[in-house]
């Protein structure tokens, strides 16, 4: 899509935004971004989407923008202001403006030295079917939004059995599995594991080590293959034996790869079913590479909360503290990005290819 299309149809896009998140946002600012060509299309298949609470600071907003806008070096951002409080339309030119005015406002400034520009900003007081959305810039430029179940970024989640949540409360909850299938893998997984550690370590040569790992690492990929097909959940057998072979850091280190590759969705569908179905140290393994993916495609707030799981799980697990480290800006996001390259290379030496 070109930079325009997004501003020409601002209802299409805003009401694409809880698909994107995975939850309907209350109270945000929701930063779309986005890189163009000299044509003003769309580089990447999709932009970045990244929410904030409007009790953030300015600061804190900023710091995470620049950072996004220097990984995708792009030059387009999008805002939409989502605030109950809000009355449809611009205030009075005598009354004070709203703090969500005076924060784009703020960040406009902030990004004056750089190549981004904000192109457009909106505001609606809840993104559901039928609400008003209206420009904040334009006050002939107004609408109604579609129903944001019926968008394509809605529809791939629901097809993908991961309905858009009520809210971020909501989709925290969506991590916890049910117990009854918890435990029945808790009671598979050590033997499980053993099995698949037992068959590298008694290996005869290198050679052999590696059919382990290549054979390991395709289940896994077939897997995400199928789960794009189908909601149902997976077996206990199927998640003790995908939480082993994760647990085989030749077989893990190949996987970021798929954060960026066209199987994106799916695959996080599968770290998110593998994240609520295993405990102790393998949870880490799907809750690190849900953080990951969730990180590169802007909702940092899934990404907290996929790598608070990862640490807890396994303290000492250092993708997860990478990742941690990134959302507490202690390092540039483009280190994440290299762990999919990482990961495509690893991939590469076994002998598999993964699309990018």
């Amino acid at each position: 899509m070109s930079a325009s299309g997004y501003v020409d149809r601002p209802g299409d896009f805003i009401a694409s935004v809880p698909g994107s998140l995975g939850f309907l946002p209350h109270r945000s600012l929701i930063l779309v971004i986005l890189r163009t060509d000299s044509a003003g299309l769309e580089v990447r298949d999709r932009a970045v989407v990244a929410r904030f609470d409007l009790t953030d600071t300015t600061a804190s907003i900023s710091a995470r923008l620049r950072h996004v806008i220097a990984t995708m070096d792009a030059d387009v951002v999008l805002a939409i202001v989502v605030d109950d409080r809000l009355a449809l339309g611009t205030v009075p030119t005598s009354a004070p403006p709203p703090p969500s005015r005076i924060l784009l406002e703020h960040l406009t400034r902030d990004l004056m030295p750089g190549p981004a520009r904000i192109r457009g900003a909106w505001a609606t007081a809840h993104i559901t079917a039928g609400a008003a959305f209206w420009s904040l810039n334009d006050p002939a430029d107004r609408g109604v939004l579609p129903d944001p179940a019926l968008t394509p970024a809605a529809l791939r989640r629901t097809v993908l059995g991961l309905p858009i949540q009520q809210s971020k409360a909501a989709l925290a909850e969506t991590l916890t599995g049910d117990p009854a299938c918890v435990a029945a893998v808790a009671a598979l997984l050590p033997d499980t594991l053993t099995t698949a550690q037992l068959a590298r370590s008694t290996a005869h040569h290198e050679e052999e080590v590696s059919s382990f790992d290549q054979h390991g690492l395709w289940m896994v990929l077939t897997r995400i293959s199928d789960i794009a097909t189908t909601t149902k959940s997976l077996p206990p057998p199927v998640v003790a034996r995908l939480g082993a072979e994760l647990s085989i850091p030749a077989v893990s280190q190949c996987l970021p790869a798929t954060a960026v590759g066209e199987h994106r969705t799916a695959a996080e569908a599968l770290w998110t079913q593998l994240t609520r179905s295993l405990t102790g140290a393998a949870r880490a393994n799907p809750a690190v590479l849900l953080g990951h993916s969730a990180f590169l495609r802007g909702d940092g707030v899934l990404a907290a909360l996929a790598v608070d799981i990862a640490l807890d799980a396994d303290p000492g697990n250092l993708t997860a503290r990478l990742i941690n480290a990134v959302l507490h800006h202690d390092l540039p996001p483009h280190a994440l990005h290299r762990l999919a390259r990482y990961g495509t290379a690893a991939a590469a030496d076994l002998g598999i290819h993964i699309d990018q």
